[in-house]
């Protein structure tokens, strides 16, 4: 089968949260994904630590990661229109109940929760 290059999408590799902060609007949506893939690894965490019920919320969580992720590639890059917003696959410590914390591990909290 072959590719069909149409159907990739060109962004720039690595894209960080600070290659974005004059540009407000990319960047709250590089910041929400960010942060939505930082809950994501906190309740995987969870998930595999104590909080096995918590399973299925996260695997709709990891698909509504996708959803993100198809948003950003589908907007043009403010600092190069000829590309997309990638991905940022930054850690964002406010949307970590581990870092909010202070690298304490207990209590497991349900996913989209506040501590």
């Amino acid at each position: 089968m072959p590719i069909e290059w149409g159907s990739v999408y060109d962004f720039v590799p690595n894209p960080t949260l600070t290659d974005f902060e004059n540009y407000t609007e990319a960047y709250e949506l590089v910041k929400s994904f960010a942060s939505n893939y930082t809950e994501l690894l906190v309740a995987l965490h969870n998930v595999f630590n104590g909080s096995p019920s918590s399973y299925f919320n996260t695997l709709a969580a990891m698909h509504d990661l996708t959803t993100w992720a198809e948003a950003l590639l589908q907007t043009p890059d403010p600092r190069n229109a000829s590309f997309a917003i990638g991905p940022v696959w930054e850690f964002v410590p406010s949307a970590s109940h581990h870092a909010m914390r202070e690298g304490r591990t207990r209590p497991t909290v349900p996913l989209g929760t506040r501590v």
